[in-house]
């Protein structure tokens, strides 16, 4: 009984009194004289038993149950009175009441009542988990098979591994699955998967167990003590077995299938996540092959270094750690300081950090946009106070969003900047750049009067005829090509190239990388209009 709340309503003092010693070998007991009172308090607290007389200040002791009954209806409750009424005690049994005590009565007929009620329910709370365990026995049963294959899923495999046991687990994922469903359909996809699983069947070592997880991803687990070897030359075997079987679909489809496969030892969820992790590092270089889980791989340090990133910028957005620096841009026929580029910085004491390290982590957590309307913001503010040209890089995510052209008249009009100073760099390889409306987008930017320049080009897959069809004002050389300029004869006609192109176009060109007076010579000998580089000026924080 040292574990039972009891709440108690009597307005006989005196009895109270009596009881005082008898009702200390509970847990807790709650004291009311008053009906309405003892309701407040009910709201407030859980109690395994309820006793109150019929005959109580504010309310009747009856009415009072059936109160605290509509709030709980499992509510043990006793009734006590020193009225033989008939009528109350008939009611009381309507009520679902546990025991009607008269008075006066001893503490032992108290103290047996008490038990008994205890005794049933305990009873019954043990015969509930028992139920409940059963159900869930059952549902389990019922929902661990997947309706396709007939084989374990997802649910059988969750049940499983949080048992936290040693698990060996292979992760087989099907190589370009989804061609399959696009050429042929899902009904056929869904028979090869059947075919597959089969097949799986047959060749899954009797101390694992096969489970499909989702669509084309199946998983061998086995709790035994297996080295790294073992496991490597079971899913070399089911690699091998399926280069030499083909997959027939309704007697006339003929589908050879290769897999992904994962490698992992260790306890609980986390063993999947690493098997997943050495199919994602091994799909970077070849499929139909295996990868065993490796914690000082490639990939996981790249994760790893993603996660830090994402906290850095998150942090530098958020404390104003995230600054403009400008570069300056040289008029290479005036020899004199023409324009800056704003390069974000990340600012940590005497650190400076550069936008190579944390722009990535950025785009993986859609806060690049914020980088972009921050730099836009604090160089638009520097610049107010100058009469110099100014670029911000503008990525291919800021244009995806649609909000650029509104945020940067907004901040033309804030700080009193002409749009006619303010150069658009764009990032991303302009074959994209019809995607999304991204030259309407640009083509309206610049009759509002911006100035528009393609950054980087000869990259990737840069290329002249979109470079004429989009006509910038602006083009910025890949700087690949100009830092070996002086002895790379490819990088020189590539270059001449890009120049003469874009003299006929009316297009400025702009050499980045300029680390040197040899290379600074042969940029202007080419006819290149301006210059930027650590051989006029490093970016800094004030220009």
């Amino acid at each position: 009984m040292n574990n039972l709340n009891i709440l108690y309503i009597d307005s006989d003092k005196e009895l109270k009194k009596s009881l005082s010693s008898f009702i200390k070998s509970f847990k807790s007991v709650d004291f009311c004289i008053d009906a309405k009172e003892a309701l407040i308090l009910y709201k407030t607290k859980v109690y395994d038993i309820v006793i109150t007389d019929v005959d109580i200040d504010g309310m009747d002791g009856l009415l009072l149950s059936q109160k605290i009954l509509c709030i709980n209806q499992e509510q043990n409750i006793i009734i006590l009175t020193a009225n033989q009424d008939i009528k109350n005690s008939i009611k009381s049994m309507e009520l679902g009441i546990k025991a009607y005590l008269l008075k006066p009565f001893d503490k032992s007929k108290v103290l047996q009542t008490i038990l008994k009620i205890q005794e049933d329910y305990y009873l019954k709370k043990e015969s509930l988990k028992i139920i409940l365990a059963e159900q869930e026995k059952l549902f389990l049963q019922k929902n661990s098979y997947d309706n396709l294959t007939n084989l374990y899923n997802n649910i059988a495999f969750n049940q499983k591994i949080k048992e936290n046991k040693l698990s060996n687990i292979i992760l087989l994922n099907i190589d370009h699955f989804s061609n399959i469903n696009d050429v042929y359909g899902c009904e056929i996809g869904d028979e090869t998967l059947v075919n597959v699983s089969k097949y799986l069947k047959l060749i899954t070592p009797s101390i694992f167990t096969l489970y499909r997880l989702e669509s084309d991803i199946f998983v061998m687990l086995s709790e035994s003590n297996l080295e790294d070897k073992h496991l490597v030359d079971y899913a070399q075997s089911i690699i091998s077995f399926f280069n030499q079987t083909e997959i027939t679909i309704e007697d006339e489809i003929d589908a050879q299938i290769s897999f992904s496969v994962g490698i992992s030892t260790g306890k609980g969820m986390s063993t999947l996540n690493q098997a997943k992790i050495a199919i994602k590092e091994l799909r970077k270089h070849r499929r139909g092959h295996y990868k065993v889980y490796d914690t000082t791989s490639e990939y996981l340090h790249k994760q790893n270094d993603n996660i830090y990133w994402i906290h850095k910028i998150r942090d530098a957005l958020s404390n104003t750690k995230l600054v403009p620096y400008f570069q300056p841009i040289i008029n290479n026929h005036t020899k004199k300081i023409e324009k800056y580029e704003c390069l974000a910085r990340i600012e940590e004491g005497e650190e400076v950090i550069s936008p190579i390290l944390f722009m990535k982590a950025a785009k993986l957590t859609g806060t690049l946009h914020f980088v972009t309307k921050s730099m836009i913001e604090q160089s638009f503010k520097y610049f107010s106070v100058t009469d110099f040209e100014f670029s911000i890089n503008i990525t291919y995510d800021d244009l995806g969003l649609d909000y650029l052209e509104d945020f940067l008249i907004r901040n033309s009009k804030k700080y009193n900047i002409s749009p006619s100073r303010i150069v658009l760099e764009i990032l991303e390889d302009i074959t994209s750049l019809h995607e999304l409306n991204i030259l309407s987008q640009l083509n309206s930017l610049r009759k509002k009067g911006f100035k528009i320049a393609i950054d980087d080009f000869g990259s990737k897959s840069s290329n002249f005829s979109r470079l004429i069809e989009f006509n910038p004002d602006y083009l910025k050389i890949d700087g690949s090509f100009i830092k070996n300029i002086v002895d790379d004869e490819k990088s020189q006609v590539i270059t001449e190239a890009i120049v003469l192109i874009c003299k006929k176009n009316n297009i400025k060109v702009i050499a980045e990388y300029i680390h040197n007076e040899d290379v600074q010579k042969k940029v202007e000998k080419l006819g290149i209009d301006y210059s930027q580089g650590y051989y006029f000026g490093e970016p800094s924080k004030k220009i």
